[in-house]
C-alpha cells in the first residue's frame, strides 16, 4: 500500500483478512441500506431525521487545512484510512520516513511533535526529556499491533494489525 503521497508500507492484520470480500460485503450492505431508504421514503408520514446517523467523520491534517470526510465526494471503493495513536509513530528512527519537525511541546513527562511529510502533519509522541528543533529533520516509523485500517467509503474498521516501512 502506499501512503502520504506515495510513500510504500505494508499493512499486516492481526487476523485473517480478505479484503476483496470486505469491500464485496460492504457494497451489498450500502445497496441494501440505500434501497431500504427509498422505500421509506415512498411511505405516507415518512419524516427525514435531522439527527441522522452521519458518515464516518475523518480529518487528515494538512499544513494548510485539514480534508474532512463531510467534503470528500466520489471517495474510491478501495481506498482504506489508517488511524495511527501518537505513540505509536517512533520518532527519531534510524529507518524510515523523513519528517520535519514542525512543532514541539513539552508536558512535563512527554512531548507532543508535531512533524510535517510533505504538507501532511503527524503527531507523535515523546517520552522523556527530548528537545526537538523546529525544521530540524528526523526519520519516523511505527511501532504497535494497534495500527487501525479503516474503510474510507463506510467507516468501517477492517481490521488493526502493523504497518511496516518498505
Amino acid at each position: 500500500m502506499t501512503m502520504l503521497n506515495g510513500r510504500k508500507c505494508v499493512f499486516t492484520p492481526n487476523d485473517p483478512l480478505d479484503i476483496k470480500a470486505f469491500f464485496e460485503s460492504r457494497d451489498i450492505e450500502i445497496a441494501e441500506k440505500e434501497a431500504a431508504l427509498a422505500e421509506a421514503k415512498k411511505q405516507k408520514g415518512y419524516v427525514e431525521k435531522e439527527n441522522a446517523d452521519r458518515r464516518f467523520n475523518y480529518h487528515i491534517h494538512k499544513e494548510n487545512g485539514d480534508i474532512e470526510a463531510e467534503e470528500e465526494h466520489d471517495v474510491p471503493d478501495d481506498t482504506v484510512l489508517l488511524g495511527i495513536r501518537p505513540e505509536f509513530i517512533k520518532i527519531g528512527d534510524d529507518k524510515g520516513f523523513e519528517a520535519e519537525i514542525y512543532s514541539a511541546l513539552p508536558t512535563g513527562m512527554e512531548t507532543t511533535v508535531k512533524m510535517l511529510i510533505d504538507d501532511f502533519v503527524l503527531t507523535g509522541v515523546s517520552f522523556g526529556g527530548v528537545d526537538y528543533e523546529m525544521g530540524a529533520k528526523t526519520k519516523i516509523a511505527f511501532e504497535g499491533k494497534e495500527i487501525l485500517l479503516f474503510d474510507r467509503k463506510s467507516g468501517k474498521l477492517i481490521a488493526d494489525g502493523t504497518l511496516k516501512i518498505q
